[in-house]
């Protein structure tokens, strides 16, 4: 019973957090001009990291905004989600949707590959999250382990 429940929690955070990142990828409009995107990897990340007076804030802010579909997805479908390379991919499409998005609809958002990166590694992270949480007796008979 209590997997059940967790499994619907896990649904609506799931609409939740989407509903948080498409008002914050696609709707909300930062302010920046039109810049031409970043498609080599891990340029814009070392931009970030040696100009930017707040790093950390740019480049984790992109882990933890998917850190939580890493977290989710096995909670809410385990036999679909309970393997790594299944989350990874639906994270990687999504981002990757994302930033398709911004860089060929969105005025004012700059894209870069940098962030589809930033993002997998959240859904890592996530997915990481919830393995470990399938080893404390606790939390067990909510997130009970399909692997």
């Amino acid at each position: 019973m209590a997997g059940v429940i967790a499994s619907i929690a896990a649904v609506i955070a799931l609409v939740a957090w989407a509903a948080t990142v498409v008002n914050v990828t696609i709707v909300g409009y930062t302010g920046v001009p039109d810049i031409p995107g970043e498609w080599r990897p891990f340029v814009s990340m070392w931009n970030i990291a040696s100009d930017s007076p707040d790093p950390l804030y740019q480049l984790g802010g992109n882990v933890a905004l998917f850190l939580p579909l890493g977290l989710l997805l096995p909670l809410a479908w385990r036999t679909a989600f309970a393997r790594l390379v299944p989350t990874l991919l639906t994270g990687l499409l999504l981002s990757s949707g994302i930033e398709i998005t911004q860089a060929t609809v969105i005025s004012g958002r700059v894209s870069t590959t940098d962030d589809v990166i930033l993002n997998v590694l959240g859904v890592f992270a996530g997915w990481l999250l919830w393995r470990r949480l399938a080893r404390i007796p606790l939390c067990q008979p909510c997130v009970r382990r399909v692997v």
